[in-house]
């Protein structure tokens, strides 16, 4: 809409009324009432932005005092669409009609919000949002509507429509999903059946049952088949184990066989079906919770009068006898010969279910649970004409269940009074009532008894046939529940409809409609309530106009349900109401009422609005304007001239459409004698600053623009737009003016015009255009630190820093294999938000994976709301990542003893002779260099070390002339080698070597030199015994050694060990039983 400029217009008015005051006084004046074509009433035909030139003839040298005319559509042709008078060249109009949702002249098609297509949600369950206003549309104050239409079309949350399933044979409904919404359970006893099936070949057909359930996401869905009994012709679903999720219940009476399918509550779908057989002796049975204990029993009637109850045990998957009764003949004490049952909630859902157990004749005994007795009670009341085939349904409206039953001379009404029994009408009228349901529909308190009627099929499903009828109840003087005779309603769900069966879906209140159709190939269900929708156009609290029906998307098969104003309601409305209603006034003095139509639905959905189409006609004074001009006078005075007689001021119109309209009834005072209007000077902008945060703009002095001066105009548009006179920026009475709303990174452009008395003003000046300069960043990371990552697999930086500059809205990280000072022509994966003190880096800038070893270099900068970042940099490094996994080492040892190795896998060792070795230190075969190796020598009470370094191959050598070398070592016995590395934790390139170790076996040993006189005995065994030994003869060995060594061995050419060494045994004598020599001496 049009600001108005009220400082300058007031100044305006201000100024005129002196003026006019004393031009009256002065010299007389005149009136004009037609235009320049001499006539007051014009037809003006726009085409091709074209019309036939038409203004006011103003004698020249006077004053317009005051000046109007009417402008109107025409009663017929075109709408010129939106439309603008133009009296003067300051390219703003005198008049407009062209705000947001005023639509054409004449003609509107769009909403208040300018769209022509607009939508609203509905929820009748919201309580104060049941009714919502529609969105609004315009119409002229007073108009007068010719015609009017508009589309309006409702589809509802679940969107239904046809769902192909294959030939269903049976429905029972329940809660499934445990969501409180109604499922279906649908049985066909010729689904496909999948290859994957264990227990049926693949590619054939059988007994199996689909769940259709309401997903607010997915909307309606049907799971897969699931295979049932066999030979099953019914479903029913209950809650037979109790856990809240009702299950799927398959029964094939011929087979006296249930297949109980339950409901896995933890993942959805079912657990492998559990079948039970039951007993012969059962007509019939239902499930429901006859008891009141929260679990579904069976309930069955059965040969002899027999009723029973049953319950299932999980634990033995059988179901356990909890009562048994037996219903008599009336007035005697014989078993009633059961036929058939009716089970339901005959005294509503809040109330435990009943039985009733019927006979042939139509005689029933009302059956039911007496928790007093915890056992099973029959109603010895018999109620008459409950006949096989009879339906269960509320048609009286008290929230209980009643009984319409089939007559062979027509139908009996049978109507539930609770504790006043039961009340039954014969009716004449014939009934089929054959999966026929009882249901109040559309929510009017008023039921209804749907009868499907298949029609012809003729194997055609293109070929529709067939309907669902509908039929109220009345009653009367003599008569009660009587079903019409005449159908309240025809629906066709699709072709050859065969049974209803109803539940809420959704939770919204409405009632799902589940109709079985279909013939020839294609068989399924079709899904959907039955809405009544309408628009309330006088807000009296009743819908003006309506639609009732099936309604979906347009998927499915089901289109949206249109609302059609077939009466004209709409038009007759609003010429009685558009006086009346409330209006908004522009700038221009245009009235415009604002429509609202409340819309009803009994269902929760969402209504599109579209093609509103009114023609009308309203009469509109162009006079006053928001423009600088202020009003038409105005602006006819700004082109006056002196002289005598006369001359013409044009009006230029401009039109979007080609189209027509009316003025008419022009009206122009003046007075002689014209103002002095000599044009102002332009003003020169100069640009005084321009910072992040504001604009600064001055032009020259005030004095020169004169004493007639009212205000400065400033325009502003976005840079490469034209200038919007018709919505000035800001006003300002200095030559200056201060721009703030502004933003780094903008550019605007910038007018100013001056405005004087009389609705003079000046050029418009030249355009100035600035660019909002960005504020200096303020990019400085402190304390950036980076590093390896430590315990890792490498290939991982910690980059880290401390809080910059709050300006920093993000961080951006520079990783690179090279040094660098500026990041300008640099781009970086690496980012962080601008909290985050730290960043794990994987990969560098340009996005490839760091490698362990290579030095990288890190810089980082705060980049600011704008973008905007500081470039020059210092980076730190190199710094490296390292796979911190210790590699494994080795240890390979090679000892050479004084005997030379002669005895495989065992080193010995003797405190004065040597020993060598040879270890080599490596890391799969790659030799380690320059590590430290640790030998120790241990015994049984000692142990001695020395330090080994090897070398750049790896290898260590160890070289002892004397084991005493080690220190005062005794090693006699038992001793281990045991050969180690540290590891070594490597440095920042270095990958950390792990420790190792490595030991051999060794024994310790004396080495003496022996001698006698005579040859020495040596046993079989290699052992010879002295009688004395020479302490003097015994150098090597200590003390305690040679006093024990009474009983030796002797060994010559290699060694034999003592008992439990468990190495080779080896000797060699010099002739029988005799020993000489010099050997080593080992005590056993």
């Amino acid at each position: 809409m049009i600001r108005r400029q009220f400082l300058g217009f007031l100044f305006v008015l201000f100024f005129l009324a002196p003026a006019w005051s004393v031009m009256f006084a002065q010299a007389q004046g005149g009136n004009i009432s037609t235009f320049s074509t001499g006539s007051a009433d014009e037809t003006i035909t726009i085409t091709g932005g074209q019309h036939t030139a038409v203004g006011f003839d103003l004698n020249r040298n006077t004053t317009v005092t005051s000046a109007s005319f009417f402008i109107t559509p025409t009663t017929g042709g075109s709408s010129p669409g939106a439309l603008e008078i133009h009296a003067n060249q300051d390219g703003a109009p005198e008049w407009a009609f062209n705000d947001t949702g005023y639509g054409d002249f004449g003609h509107q098609t769009v909403f208040s919000s300018g769209n022509s297509t607009e939508t609203l949600p509905i929820n009748p369950n919201q309580g104060a949002v049941t009714n919502p206003y529609a969105p609004s549309f315009y119409v002229p104050t007073g108009a007068t509507v010719s015609s009017s239409s508009l589309d309006v079309g409702f589809s509802p949350t679940l969107v239904g429509g046809y769902f192909q399933t294959g030939y269903i044979h049976a429905v029972d409904k329940g809660d499934v999903n445990n969501d409180t919404n109604v499922d279906f359970a649908l049985l066909s006893r010729t689904a496909p059946l999948s290859s994957g099936n264990t227990t049926v070949p693949g590619g054939t057909t059988g007994a199996a049952f689909r769940v259709a359930s309401y997903d607010s996401v997915l909307g309606i869905t049907l799971s897969a088949w699931v295979p049932t009994c066999t030979n099953a012709t019914r479903l029913m679903v209950a809650d037979v184990n109790g856990d809240n999720f009702d299950d799927v219940v398959g029964y094939a009476p011929a087979d006296d066989q249930l297949c109980i399918h339950f409901t896995n509550a933890s993942s959805g779908g079912f657990l492998p079906r559990v079948n039970v057989t039951h007993a012969t002796s059962v007509i019939d049975l239902a499930f429901g919770d006859f008891t009141g204990n929260g679990l579904d029993e069976m309930v069955s009637i059965r040969t002899g009068g027999k009723v029973q109850v049953d319950a299932f045990s999980n634990r033995t998957n059988t179901f356990t006898n909890r009562d048994t009764a037996t219903v008599q003949l009336s007035g005697s004490t014989n078993a009633a010969t059961l036929t058939h049952m009716l089970f339901a909630h005959f005294d509503g859902t809040q109330n435990n279910p009943k039985l009733l157990a019927a006979q042939t004749t139509g005689d029933a005994n009302v059956v039911f649970w007496a928790s007093s007795s915890n056992s099973i009670a029959v109603d010895t009341t018999v109620i008459s004409g409950v006949t096989s085939g009879s339906i269960v349904g509320d048609f009286d409206g008290d929230q209980d269940l009643d009984i319409l039953a089939p007559r062979p001379a027509g139908h009996r009404s049978i109507e539930n009074l609770q504790g006043l029994g039961w009340d039954g009408d014969n009716h004449n009228r014939l009934l089929t009532l054959t999966n026929a349901t009882i249901l109040d529909y559309d929510l009017d308190s008023a039921a209804h008894v749907l009868i499907p009627n298949r029609g012809s099929p003729d194997g055609n499903p293109a070929t529709i046939t067939g309907n669902v009828t509908t039929y109220g109840f009345s009653s009367g003087w003599n008569y009660d529940n009587r079903v019409s005779g005449t159908a309240t309603a025809v629906f066709e769900p699709g072709t050859a409809p065969r049974a209803v069966h109803f539940g809420d879906m959704d939770g919204d209140g409405s009632i799902e409609q589940l109709v079985l159709v279909g013939e020839g190939s294609q068989h399924g269900v079709f899904i959907s309530a039955y809405h009544k929708v309408g628009y309330d156009i006088d807000e009296d609290g009743y819908a003006d106009v309506s639609a009732e029906g099936y309604a979906g998307n347009g998927s499915n098969g089901l289109s949206m349900l249109m609302i059609q104003d077939g009466t004209g309601a709409l038009t007759s409305s609003l010429n009685i109401l558009s006086p009346g209603l409330p209006y908004t006034s522009d700038d221009y003095g245009i009235q415009m009422a604002w429509v609202n139509l409340s819309m009803h639905s009994i269902t929760e959905g969402e209504f599109t609005f579209s093609g509103l189409d009114i023609h009308y006609t309203a009469d509109f004074l162009v006079n006053t304007n928001p423009s600088l001009a202020g009003n038409l006078s105005n602006a006819l005075n700004q082109q006056m001239t002196a002289g005598t007689g006369t001359f013409t001021v044009p009006l230029q119109f401009n039109a979007t459409s080609n189209g027509s309209f009316r003025m008419y009834n022009p009206t122009l005072a003046y007075v002689s004698g014209a103002p002095n209007i000599a044009l102002p000077p332009t003003p020169v902008l100069k640009l005084a600053d321009a910072q992040p945060d504001r604009v600064v703009i001055d032009w020259q002095p005030i004095t020169a623009f004169g004493d007639d001066l009212l205000d400065f105009v400033v325009y502003r548009s976005p840079a490469g737009q034209s200038v919007d006179l018709q919505n000035a920026y800001t006003t300002t009475l200095a030559n200056n003016t201060i721009d703030v709303a502004v933003q780094p990174g903008q550019s605007w452009t910038y007018w100013v015009q001056s405005i004087h008395r009389f609705g003079v003003t000046s050029n418009l000046s030249a355009p100035l255009s600035v660019s909002i300069p960005y504020p200096t960043p303020k990019s400085y990371i402190p304390n950036l630190t980076a590093s390896d990552v430590p315990g890792d697999e490498g290939g991982v930086m910690n980059v880290s820093w401390s809080p910059g500059d709050a300006s920093i809205v993000e961080h951006r990280v520079y990783v690179l294999p090279s040094d660098f000072t500026d990041v300008a022509a640099l781009t970086t994966t690496l980012t962080a938000t601008s909290t985050a003190t730290s960043l794990l880096v994987e990969e560098d800038s340009t996005g490839a994976l760091l490698v362990d070893g290579l030095g990288y270099y890190v810089a980082a900068i705060g980049v600011d709301v704008y973008g905007n970042a500081s470039t020059n940099v210092t980076t730190i490094g190199p710094v490296y990542t390292r796979n911190d996994t210790a590699l494994p080492t080795t240890i390979d040892v090679a000892y050479t003893d004084f005997s030379q190795n002669e005895v495989d896998g065992l080193v010995m060792l003797a405190r004065l002779q040597p020993l060598h070795a040879v270890a080599h230190l490596h890391q799969g075969g790659t030799g380690i260099a320059n590590e430290t190796l640790l030998l120790k020598v241990n015994g049984q009470d000692e142990s001695y070390a020395i330090e080994l370094e090897t070398n750049e191959t790896g290898h260590a050598v160890l070289s002892l002339d004397s084991l005493s070398e080690l220190g005062p070592i005794d090693a006699v016995g038992p001793m281990h080698l045991n050969m180690t590395y540290a590891g070594d934790e490597g440095d920042a390139t270095t990958q950390p070597f792990a420790p190792a170790q490595t030991s051999a076996p060794a024994y310790g040993t004396v080495v003496v030199s022996l001698s006698g006189d005579d040859p020495i005995n040596v046993g079989e065994d290699g052992a010879f015994s002295t009688p004395r030994w020479s302490p003097g003869k015994m150098q090597s060995m200590s003390g305690e050694h040679g006093r024990r060594l009474d009983h030796h061995r002797c060994i010559r050419s290699g060694i034999e060990n003592g008992p439990g060494l468990g190495g080779p045994r080896e000797r060699s004598h010099r002739g029988r039983g005799r020993c000489g020599m010099t050997g080593v001496v080992r005590h056993p």
